[in-house]
This record gives C-alpha cells, sequence and structure tokens, in this order.
C-alpha cells in the first residue's frame, strides 16, 4: 500500500508512456514517467488498406443526421464544464432522455439522474449527428433503472449538497425534480419528486447510468443499499439519440429544476 506506482499516458491512444527506473540492491530507488505525444509517425500501409473499408463504412454512419438543435445546447464556460457547477440544458436533455427510455421500456421511473462527468462536450445549433452525440456522451454507460427507499433518496441528494461544484459527480437530474442546495452549509434545503416531498417509507424508482448505479463517484454512499438495479445493456449515447429522433428539434433550456443556494 502506497509503494506501487500507478501510471496511465493520457487517453485515446495519443500517447505512450516512457517510464525510466533506477534499481540498486535489487530495489526500485527512483522512477520517472511521462506521456510521449505520437506524433511523426508514418501509418502502416497494409493495416491502413484493411482497416479503410471499416472506416469508411463507420464515418457513414457517424455522419447520419437524427435531429436538429435550434439553438446551442452551450457547455463550456471560460474553459469550465457548466454542467459541473449547476443546472445545464445539456445535462437536462440527456435526464430527460434517460427517464423517456424508462418509460419506452416500461420501467415506469419517477425521476432521472446522470453525472456531469459523463457529459462531455457541446452541441451546436443546427443538424445533430451520431457523431455529436457520442462527443457529449463518449463512454460506454449504459442505461440502469435503481429502486431505493425514500430514505435512501433523501440520503443522495444529501451527498450530492456535499459535492464540490466543479466535480464530475454532481448531478445533472430529470424535469420531475426540484431541488435546492445550500452551498455553503452544504446540505439540501428542499426536495420534491413529482411536487411531493420525499417520504422515507416510499419506493422511488431512478433513470441512471450503471457507473452511478454501481456507486462509483461516492455514489456508494447512498446506492449500496439499493433496493434492486435493473440493467437495460442501452447506451446512453444511444439513448439520447432515439430522444432526439422522437423530438425532431430539440431546444436548450433550464427550468429551475436545480437551485444554488450560495
Amino acid at each position: 500500500m502506497g509503494h506501487t506506482w500507478i501510471v496511465t499516458a493520457n487517453q485515446s491512444g495519443r500517447y505512450v508512456g516512457m517510464g525510466k527506473m533506477k534499481i540498486h540492491g535489487g530495489q526500485l530507488t527512483d522512477f520517472e514517467w511521462r506521456p510521449v505525444p505520437i506524433k511523426g509517425y508514418c501509418p502502416d500501409s497494409v493495416l491502413t488498406q484493411k482497416l479503410n473499408h471499416y472506416l469508411i463504412v463507420a464515418d457513414k454512419d457517424l455522419k447520419t443526421v437524427v435531429g436538429k438543435a435550434g439553438q446551442d445546447f452551450g457547455l463550456f464556460q471560460n474553459g469550465e464544464n457548466t454542467g459541473r457547477y449547476g443546472e445545464a440544458a445539456l445535462g437536462n436533455l440527456v435526464a430527460d432522455a434517460l427517464k423517456w427510455k424508462a418509460g419506452e421500456l416500461n420501467l415506469q421511473s419517477d425521476f432521472a439522474l446522470t453525472n456531469s462527468g459523463g457529459i462531455r462536450q457541446n452541441l451546436a445549433a443546427g443538424e445533430i449527428t451520431k457523431e455529436n452525440v457520442l462527443a457529449v456522451l463518449p463512454f460506454d454507460n449504459v442505461l440502469e433503472v435503481v429502486d431505493m427507499t425514500g430514505k435512501d433518496l433523501r440520503r443522495l441528494f444529501g451527498f450530492l449538497a456535499a459535492v464540490p461544484l466543479g466535480n464530475g459527480a454532481f448531478a445533472q437530474i430529470s424535469r420531475e425534480v426540484r431541488v435546492v442546495y445550500d452551498c455553503k452549509a452544504r446540505e439540501v434545503k428542499e426536495l420534491t419528486i413529482g411536487g411531493q416531498p420525499v417520504v422515507d417509507t416510499l419506493v422511488y424508482r431512478m433513470a441512471t447510468c450503471d457507473y452511478i448505479a454501481a456507486g462509483k463517484d461516492g455514489y456508494d454512499v447512498a446506492l449500496s443499499g439499493c433496493l434492486r438495479r435493473e440493467n437495460t445493456s442501452l447506451l446512453l449515447s444511444d439513448i439520447v439519440i432515439g430522444y432526439i429522433r422522437m423530438k425532431g428539434t430539440v431546444i436548450p433550456y433550464t427550468d429551475g429544476r436545480i437551485t444554488l443556494l450560495k
């Protein structure tokens, strides 16, 4: 514990990792590590030729238009992901899509919630392609529907109230939820689901992603004792693509589902 180096060469195959070790008397005495950008290398011509057909097919599919954005779903401001600091129009779109899909599958949920850390790119005004949606949701997260008691649900939002602003664990929620966070006290001041206060003894059903359902990013404080998890195996990106197709045109908006008292 504490003596093992864990390293990574950044992401997406853009770097290789270079490590230099100094070993004295069979013991590691020094270790240097840095990611090295993969630049200036010519692609292998044989491999490129074999892959070219698949690249053409994949590119054609990615360029498929699935709908239209009436305005920009802006996500970044001054280099910061605004979805990690409060309600974001793009977060609303994703959360509402999860709630919609759960209903389509007859897994009637009370609300939907997803972590802002999984939302990575803006959605520009104009035609929306599959590629655009995959840029927004690049991870292979899938839809899960989780049953929990009202007590655990309040514990969940209590955890979210304490998440530092700017952290990827900060949640975006569907339109059924109204929550007020006191940022100084790091607590929930108000919380309603479907316009009603949360009752400890009732069971609530939440549409979310498998990452959250598994308790990652600290969510285990509220979800480790959930009553039921149902994994749909449906990618969040495919769900949002289907939601946009169903809507035809999507318009960015916020409606006060998250209020921050600073």
